[in-house]
Formats: structure tokens, sequence, C-alpha cells
């Protein structure tokens, strides 16, 4: 469908602040099936998904 909404949409990344970020993790993962990669080690306030 030409012209539809979205198309040709992407997103390459977000950035959220949490305080709680095992909380954070542990919703994203039960919430939306998200599952951690492995990532350089910055830390205990960083993951991606």
């Amino acid at each position: 469908m030409a012209g539809a909404v979205g198309e040709g949409v992407s997103l390459n990344h977000i950035a959220i602040e949490s305080s709680d970020i095992k909380r954070l993790t542990k919703f994203y993962k039960e919430m939306f099936g998200f599952e951690e990669v492995e990532t350089p080690n910055f830390g205990d306030n960083h993951f991606k998904i």
C-alpha cells in the first residue's frame, strides 16, 4: 500500500534512564520477550536488548 503510515520507518536505538536497571530489564524481557545481547562492560547500569 503506497504511502502507508510507518512505511520505511526504522528504529536504531533508544536510551532510557532508570534508577532500577534490573527491574527495567525484567520488564522488557517479560512484557516483550526481549533477550539481552552481549555488550561491552559498561558496569551495572547499561544493557542491550
